[in-house]
């Protein structure tokens, strides 16, 4: 996928990728889109993945803020993650896999209870509905 704003439109105004480091790293700018009460947030990430020998992937996102200039009327957050997606295989079931995500945000302001809880829920689930939308459009 080479943007996040492809697969993740609920929670993702813009992202584009900075440097390529290499085939399997990035670097990373995403505009997160602002929320009721939670103004824009942007973050500046490296993106590792890992292939895993099961045909599964590992996706590291490790905060890099001072990478990019700091853009106006913008709060720069920092945000880490990791996401192990693994292949199912059961005999007489379509495939499907699993997957383990973690995330820790630092928004670097004042944000409402009730909008970091809204945020909470929305987020990850948004996240895994937008890869598995993207995955099934894009089928070989």
């Amino acid at each position: 996928v080479s943007t996040q704003s492809t697969w993740d439109a609920l929670n993702t105004q813009d992202s584009k990728i900075l440097t390529e480091v290499s085939k399997s790293r990035r670097l990373v700018y995403l505009l997160g889109k602002p929320k009721p009460m939670i103004s824009h947030r942007d973050f500046v990430f490296i993106s590792q993945k890992v292939e895993l020998p099961n045909n599964g992937f590992t996706f590291i996102q490790s905060s890099m803020p001072d990478a990019h200039p700091i853009v106006k009327d913008v709060v720069r957050a920092d945000t880490w993650s990791v996401m192990d997606i693994r292949p199912i295989q059961k005999e007489n079931q379509p495939p499907s896999s699993l997957c383990t995500y973690a995330i820790e945000v630092q928004v670097h302001g004042w944000i409402p209870s009730k909008a970091v809880d809204m945020a909470s829920d929305e987020v990850p689930v948004g996240a895994l509905a937008g890869i598995r939308d993207y995955l099934n459009k894009n089928k070989k």
